[in-house]
């Protein structure tokens, strides 16, 4: 997905099944490595299955009325919300079910929720009158005693008892408590010589606004009032979401262990990447420190105690006005820094030649070396004087100071653009990882035209051959030659004939050599297994590309020659689509048979040929034979 122009919010709508959804790790700004760009998925992210029970049509024919219509907006549409009957709802395996007013509940049924229950599963119920006439053994006390409990008339404020503050061990804890709650009804249940209940809210006379109770490996949460606002107007207010989505953890937490402090397992460093850390950091309260901001005293990071993992996300938690505010301070963008700053090196090269022309000149003359008059009137002298100003006028200076002054990859341009782009991407991605994993941090990816392009800028070039070969030209060989006889290295991957030459046919094979000869590639043989290109960086056996097609070639010219560095190296693995990156970071080509671990080799070879076209035979040096011998023995 991508932002719109001068945009900073992209709205993005996906469906995914729920098992998919609760797998989700992480989502990432591609390019963008930092914390604010990345944010991490906790326990309170995950979706929830939640049935909601129907009794009859009162909630189609009013629904504003019915409890189900504030239940269904307190869930926010966050969870996958299943409406129906007790049998449909049971066998959608939801994880939680949630009972508006329920009273009796049949035999088979009755047993059917008592294993549901038994499983692991929530029920969630609210008081009604219809719960209060007929006793049900899924409550929160086993005692039979029940009432309804009334608070004033109609329009009386008076006798209305508001809310204790949540105690610490409950889920509630810490939600604010609106002033204005009114409460005019109550569920009245006995829990005298009650273990096996917790009162998780309560009135300021001690009697219960919210219960809970263990059945097996699952829990019941009474609510002691209606889901509308019947027997009070805490339905309508934010408290009441709060206390729903909160109730709605518990089918996957402990209520009471996992509230007890969180300590930092892992930070979420400058980069935007986990890592472990030796901090000592406690919060006390893991729903405050979702909602807090990043400070010195809480870093991002993943928190956990034995039950619950929290992330504490910097992204999301950025206030970004001071960015936002344009006329807060000036701001340039690299296209207009790079317009506003002038590169004078170039011109400065230039003048550094003519004044050390003019040096040399004017040293000779002073010596009586050159006699000028004779000079002058030698024509010849003077038109070659003449030509040297053009062809020093007509070099490009800038393209030359860039390539020399950088590392740059670079590619053979062939006649299939599909090649090309294959290519391109594949160096560019493994440009990407050498920035990474080396020291070298190449400047860009550049395609070759050998008969126009200038090739002596590069220390190795990619040279992938497609089906179609075509006759070098006398200026391209000799190019070619002299590139090699002055260090240069290419890295030619002929993966387009591996399947002829493999089946045997004669005439590819011959194709093939004929076009290799053409710059003198006669004399290959397969690479040892102490040659330098297996140790370069990473200690390698094998060469695998996109694919994984037996050993390289190497060139034998080169023992005498070149410090000993092989100038040619041939395979059939097809290296640049192994490399290869789409712009989403997501690889082209699957590779095979090794899959991703096998993508990793390959772009271990790409890092060792680089290593070795930019350091010849360093790692041969008998000094690193000690370590990379007790390397080899580990492995």
């Amino acid at each position: 997905y991508e932002f719109a122009d001068k945009s900073s919010t992209s709205t993005i709508n996906e469906k995914f099944p729920i098992s998919v959804i609760n797998q989700l790790k992480k989502i990432e700004i591609i390019g963008e490595r930092h914390a604010a760009a990345t944010f991490f998925f906790d326990d309170f992210h995950k979706k929830k299955e939640i049935g909601i029970l129907l009794e009859g049509k009162s909630y189609e024919k009013s629904p504003f009325l019915s409890p189900v219509y504030y239940i269904e907006k307190a869930l926010n549409k966050e969870n996958k919300i299943i409406f129906g009957k007790l049998d449909k709802l049971l066998d959608s395996k939801v994880n939680i079910l949630i009972f508006p007013d329920k009273g009796e509940i049949n035999t088979k049924l009755s047993k059917n929720l008592e294993k549901w229950l038994s499983s692991g599963g929530l029920l969630i119920r609210f008081s009604g009158p219809k719960l209060a006439k007929k006793s049900s053994k899924f409550l929160t006390t086993d005692n039979k005693n029940i009432k309804i409990r009334f608070m004033g008339g109609t329009l009386s404020q008076k006798n209305t008892i508001g809310i204790e503050d949540f105690p610490n061990n409950s889920i509630f804890r810490d939600l604010i408590i609106p002033k204005d709650i009114i409460i005019k009804k109550q569920l009245l249940l006995d829990f005298k010589n009650e273990t096996s209940s917790n009162i998780l809210a309560s009135l300021k006379d001690g009697t219960p606004l919210v219960s809970s109770k263990d059945y097996g490996k699952g829990k019941i949460l009474l609510f002691h009032f209606t889901a509308n606002n019947d027997w009070s107007n805490i339905p309508m207010t934010s408290l009441f979401v709060d206390m729903l989505a909160r109730a709605t953890l518990l089918n996957q937490i402990d209520e009471i262990n996992s509230f007890k402090e969180v300590n930092i397992k892992y930070q979420i460093n400058g980069f935007g990447e986990l890592e472990k850390t030796d901090k000592i950091i406690k919060s006390r309260d893991s729903f405050a420190l979702r909602s807090s901001f990043p400070n010195k005293r809480n870093i991002p990071g993943i928190y956990e105690n034995e039950e619950l993992s929290i992330a504490f996300n910097l992204a999301g938690k950025v206030d970004t006005k001071f960015f936002e505010d344009k006329d807060f301070y000036n701001r340039k963008t690299s296209d207009e820094f790079s317009k506003s700053v002038y590169d004078l090196s170039n011109i400065l090269l230039f003048l550094f030649l003519i004044i050390s022309a003019l040096d040399i000149l004017v040293s000779s003359l002073l010596k009586n070396n050159i006699n000028l008059f004779k000079i002058m009137k030698n024509k010849m002298s003077i038109i070659n004087l003449f030509i040297l100003f053009i062809l020093l006028s007509k070099f490009n200076y800038l393209e030359a100071n860039n390539l020399a002054n950088g590392t740059y990859l670079a590619y053979v341009k062939n006649k299939d653009q599909k090649i090309n782009e294959i290519s391109y991407r594949g160096l560019l991605s493994l440009s990407k990882a050498l920035d990474r994993r080396t020291s070298i941090s190449p400047k860009g990816v550049e395609e070759i035209n050998l008969s126009e392009d200038d090739i002596y800028y590069f220390p190795i070039i990619y040279w992938p051959t497609g089906k179609e070969l075509t006759k070098l030209v006398p200026k391209i060989k000799i190019k070619i030659k002299n590139y090699l006889n002055n260090g240069g290295i290419i890295l030619f991957d002929a993966s387009a004939f591996f399947k002829d030459i493999s089946l045997g046919k004669k005439n590819k094979y011959r194709e093939i050599t004929k076009y290799f000869e053409q710059i003198s590639l006669n004399e290959l043989t397969p690479i040892s297994n102490n040659h330098t290109l297996s140790r370069s960086f990473y200690l390698l056996n094998n060469y695998p590309g996109r694919w994984d097609r037996g050993t390289l070639l190497v060139d034998s010219n080169s023992i005498n020659t070149n410090d000993g560095v092989s100038s040619i190296i041939l395979g059939f693995n097809d290296w640049a689509s192994a490399w290869a990156f789409d712009d989403n970071n997501f690889p082209l080509f699957p590779v095979v048979p090794g899959g991703e671990r096998q993508r990793e080799l390959a772009f271990r070879v790409g890092i060792n040929v680089i290593m070795y076209a930019l350091t010849g035979n360093y790692k041969n040096d008998q000094i690193h034979s000690k370590s990379i011998l007790n390397r080899l023995r580990k492995n």
